[in-house]
């Protein structure tokens, strides 16, 4: 239930509680499902007009997160997985709407490309 509540919901910084955000984050929620379905064949799509997804992991405390990460002139969707034992779950996903925030996420996956060619 908490994972639900994230996907559409967002803190209120000022107020530092939880609110029910009408707009836009929760009308994203049915992109949660397709990426996480499709995003093994962005390794293999010859598409060379699509955005594509970016995939990568990242630290968190003491386990690793994947992320995945789609972002066109339009909008740009992030979500956030974990692994627990054989499972994934979703963490989190949602509209970057912050001015910004895609610019960290960006670092953040380059930093990850980069580390990959040593």
């Amino acid at each position: 239930m908490q994972g639900f509540f994230h996907l559409t919901t967002k803190t209120q910084k000022t107020l530092g509680m939880k609110i029910r955000m009408k707009e836009p984050r929760a009308y994203f929620i049915n992109y949660v499902a397709p990426m996480i379905r499709n995003y093994l064949n962005c390794s293999t799509c010859d598409d060379l007009e699509c955005s594509k997804i970016k995939i990568w992991t990242a630290p968190y405390k003491n386990t690793k997160r994947t992320k995945l990460l789609y972002s066109d002139d339009l909008y740009s969707y992030i979500i956030i997985l974990e692994r627990n034992k054989n499972d994934m779950y979703i963490i989190s996903s949602y509209l970057i709407d912050e001015p910004g925030y895609l610019q960290n996420v960006l670092k953040e996956y380059n930093k990850y490309k980069k580390s990959l060619n040593y």
